[in-house]
Order: C-alpha cells, then sequence, then structure tokens
C-alpha cells in the first residue's frame, strides 16, 4: 500500500486553509461535472457549517454543479437534519441539498465480499466526478470507532440501514462498502482539528489513535486492510501536523 500523507491541522487554521490543504496533498480540480459532498450529518458527529461552507466555496470555483447530502438514519429524516444543522442557507444555483434516498438507485456488486454481495447505492455516488466524505470523529458502541469510513454507510439507499445490514455483522458491512466507494478526499471534523487524507483507512488509523484508542481493536480497520492484502500494522502513515 502507497505510502501517504495525513494532515492534522487546528480546526480554525483549517477552515481557512481547505484550498492550500488539499493542494498539498496533490488535489487539484479542474473541469469538474459533478462534486458530491457527502457529511456526517444524520449521525451523532456532524461537521460543523463553517467547515462545510469552506469546502463548498473551494468546490465551486470548478465544479458544474455540487449535491451535498446524506440517507436518513434509524432516527433522523435528512431534509429535518438540514435545517437543525443549518445547511439550508448553503443552497444556491449551484449546490442542491439531496436526501440520497430520492436518487435513482444503482445496484453495485462487491468483489469476495465478507458480508453483502451488493449494495444500493445513489446514483449521485455513481455519477460524481469527486467525493469529498466529511464524517465527525467519535466512538461508537458497535464499531468502537466511528469516522471516515464508517460515514460511507450513509450512503446505503435504504431507510432500514440499520435493521438490514447491522444483523449482518457492521464492521465486514464497512469493509464491503469501502471496497467499491472511494472518496477522492476525507476531512474530519476532530472536535479541535481536522485530518485531511485520500485514503479512508489512514485516516482512520489516524483518528482512532487521536481518541487514544488502538485502532487493532476496530474490527473493520482490519478488515479493510486484510482486503488490500496487509496487516494493519504494515500500514504506513507520514502523518504531517500543521
Amino acid at each position: 500500500m502507497k505510502r501517504m500523507a495525513v494532515l492534522s491541522v487546528k480546526k480554525e487554521k483549517g477552515i481557512d486553509e481547505i484550498p492550500e490543504l488539499l493542494s498539498r496533498l496533490g488535489i487539484k480540480l479542474e473541469s469538474v461535472r459533478l462534486a458530491l459532498v457527502k457529511p456526517n450529518l444524520c449521525g451523532y458527529y456532524p461537521p460543523s457549517p463553517p467547515l462545510i461552507g469552506a469546502i463548498l466555496d473551494f468546490l465551486e470555483h470548478s465544479s458544474e454543479k455540487i449535491v451535498l447530502g446524506d440517507t436518513d438514519s434509524a432516527i433522523h429524516r435528512t431534509e429535518e437534519m438540514f435545517r437543525r444543522r443549518g445547511y439550508e442557507k448553503f443552497a444556491s444555483d449551484k449546490v442542491e441539498l439531496r436526501n440520497f434516498l430520492n436518487d435513482r438507485v444503482h445496484w453495485c456488486s462487491v468483489p469476495s465480499p465478507h458480508a453483502v454481495e451488493k449494495f444500493p447505492l445513489p446514483e449521485s455516488t455513481i455519477a460524481c466526478d469527486i467525493m469529498v466524505n466529511i464524517p465527525g470523529l467519535g466512538t461508537h458502541g458497535n464499531t468502537l470507532l466511528t469516522c471516515a469510513s464508517k460515514n460511507l454507510f450513509g450512503l446505503i439507499s435504504s431507510r432500514r440501514k440499520f435493521s438490514e445490514y447491522h444483523p449482518l455483522g457492521i464492521d465486514e458491512v464497512i469493509a464491503d462498502i469501502c471496497k467499491i466507494v472511494k472518496p477522492t478526499v476525507n476531512i474530519v471534523d476532530a472536535r479541535e482539528r481536522l485530518l485531511i487524507g485520500k485514503d479512508v483507512l489512514q485516516v482512520d488509523i489516524v483518528a482512532a489513535r487521536m481518541l487514544g484508542l488502538d485502532p487493532s481493536r476496530v474490527k473493520h480497520l482490519n478488515l479493510i486492510a486484510q482486503d488490500r492484502g496487509m496487516k494493519l500494522d504494515e500500514v504506513e502513515i507520514e502523518l504531517l501536523e500543521l
């Protein structure tokens, strides 16, 4: 696995310097037709509106259209969360707020699955030119860690994700979705800091350590590493604290 940089920066500084930080990771956007922004809107750790605003400002310069959205969770509805989280102000001619459950569904096959052979995914996920994954950072009763890879679970096009997929083994399900959904960049709202990286596994390893959590205890991280033909402790990360 290629060694990649994960940036750790103070949140206020990072919000002001999103273009420079993404450029440092080699992310330079030109003529993007569709950009997808996936915050952890319906979860327990939503990213802050100022961070969302800074990312949208960056994308608007080079994107024809931006879709900002999530799917309903077991207890929250996406449209209500747009209002409660203060995201409604971001809607514009270029930026659409969307409940991905309203998208056309594509059934996507998982190679060598742990638990799920096919996932129903929204068309926006399939059609986008870039995907910005924006989780919050926190602990989780079932998975120990909720961060970049766990946030991708929210893309599954089902109102009954919890009852349908948790019984299959949520860590296995997360590892399976990471096989077919590859964000362009992950920008983690980690309380007082931002973590920014191109690879979900490397970002999540840094995030776990930030919480004082041994990454080897997080089953889905071990599975993601295993799917790449390696052990978790073999993953090399260049952590840059700015």
